[in-house]
């Protein structure tokens, strides 16, 4: 006969003393009632303990003797780590060969290692990532405490999993399992929790919760960006993007990444705005100011074209593409305010430097290649002294200044030639009242004049008609 083990509470017993106590003769006594329940309690009590005892002979025993319960895995099992606890693993991975072909217990977790692992964990059915979490350390803690000696024989990996412990969840547990329930398994029965994601280097490595404070296995997935994230972690865990974003964990470094590069567009995207609109300025002063423009313009244009497609990358949450638009159009207009300052010196580039020389003072006109003019006095009548005023005057080179200069000095009154054995010199007399004042080794009349009118850019043939020559040899 079947029986049901039902839970004494106070209610319950005050239940059976009244159903002790009316019988259908009503002859009972109260003694009579008593030792009926205790009669009553020491039958459940008996189908309590069988019962357990049950319960305890359907659970399965260790397939390997000298199982152990508690974590044995207690140091980082991170990859590029080095410790003992991952020379321990080596150690059980190189018993079979086709998992850890290395065989090398060096304690430090590589490339080689990594490899080691995701055999393992495909001979036992876990997912491959090479990434030692959870369901991996309780599996190879199975191992581990059914061997404590790690007197494994040769064939242990082949043997199949040691009983003992619940994969997924700490080794300490009394329960036992066959494996740890895939997130889309769980998610039929079970509401999820929390969601915790975790980066290293463009690797992501998600962990589920379920309100029952269990936890799913692992998934990692490698997203291109943050919005991928999203769709392959809900894909991963069979629900909503928008369930993932509720679930996930607001402490982890990458939850506000997104909201991070958003900014990051938006900022980007204000910055070339802000340059374009300088741009802009300087481009209309310009033209106001006869410069050309046209280069900057067109550098304007193709920048304010790319800031657009940047606004447009924006809206469609393509972040990083918006930074880089509107990197690229601020640079533009950069090159288009270069351009427009070389616009700008080219329109200030002289000409010619007219010098009209008075007694005293000389009236400067500096002409420009476009067209433009300045004027100017210097109180100087001497060349040098009129060429180092005008140099400082237009912050330019003197040498700059005296390629450019022509001295006009007026008409010649007289030319006055002294030719002795030793130097000729000579001294020009103008109208406007300025001597000028020369010394040459020529002693031929033609050859003086000729040097005379080189000199002091005068026409040669009015210095030969002014020509006063006192021969004194």
């Amino acid at each position: 006969m079947k029986r049901t083990l039902t839970k004494v509470s106070s209610a319950t017993l005050s239940l059976l003393v009244a159903v002790a106590i009316a019988s259908p003769a009503q002859a009972m006594t109260v003694s009579d009632a008593v030792a009926k329940i205790e009669a009553m309690i020491a039958e459940m009590e008996a189908l309590k303990a069988e019962l357990s005892n049950l319960t305890v002979s359907a659970v399965p025993t260790p397939a390997v003797q000298g199982v152990q319960s508690g974590s044995v895995l207690t140091m980082d099992l991170s990859y590029g780590v080095t410790n003992d606890d991952i020379a321990r693993v080596q150690r059980l991975l190189a018993t079979d060969p086709t998992i850890y072909e290395y065989g090398v217990d060096s304690g430090f977790f590589g490339p080689k290692t990594q490899e080691a692992v995701r055999n393992f964990q495909a001979r036992f059915g876990l997912d491959t990532v090479g990434v030692i979490g959870p369901s991996t350390t309780a599996l190879l803690e199975l191992f581990l405490n059914a061997y404590p000696d790690e007197d494994y024989p040769a064939d242990v990996l082949k043997q199949g999993r040691p009983s003992g412990a619940v994969l997924g969840e700490s080794t300490t547990s009394s329960s036992v399992t066959a494996s740890t329930p895939t997130p889309a398994a769980i998610q039929s029965s079970h509401t999820y929790r929390s969601i915790s994601i975790e980066e290293d280097n463009q690797e992501f490595v998600v962990r589920s919760y379920n309100r029952d404070g269990s936890r799913n296995r692992d998934v990692l997935v490698y997203p291109e960006d943050m919005d991928e994230l999203y769709e392959m972690v809900a894909d991963e865990l069979g629900i909503t993007e928008a369930a993932v974003r509720d679930l996930a964990d607001e402490d982890d470094d990458w939850f506000n990444r997104n909201d991070e590069d958003e900014e990051d567009a938006e900022k980007a995207i204000e910055d070339a705005d802000d340059a374009l609109d300088e741009v802009r300025d300087l481009i209309d002063e310009a033209e106001d100011d006869d410069i050309d423009t046209d280069e900057a313009q067109d550098l304007y244009d193709e920048a304010r074209d790319l800031l657009d497609e940047a606004e447009e990358a924006l809206e469609d949450e393509d972040y990083d593409e918006a930074v880089e638009l509107a990197e690229e159009a601020e640079e533009l207009a950069e090159e288009a305010e270069d351009e427009l300052d070389d616009a700008e010196d080219a329109s200030q580039e002289i000409d010619e430097i007219k010098v009209e020389v008075g007694n005293g003072e000389s009236e400067v006109t500096v002409e420009y290649e476009n067209g433009d003019e300045d004027e100017f006095d210097v109180d100087e009548d001497d060349q040098d002294d009129i060429i180092e005023a005008v140099a400082d005057e237009l912050d330019i080179d003197e040498d700059e200044v005296e390629d450019l200069i022509e001295f006009e000095y007026g008409d010649i009154d007289r030319v006055l030639v002294v030719i002795t054995e030793d130097s000729t010199r000579v001294r020009v007399y103008l109208e406007s009242g300025v001597d000028l004042k020369y010394t040459t080794d020529e002693t031929d009349e033609d050859e003086i004049a000729e040097a005379v009118a080189d000199e002091f850019d005068l026409d040669e043939d009015e210095v030969e008609r002014a020509l006063d020559v006192d021969d004194r040899r």
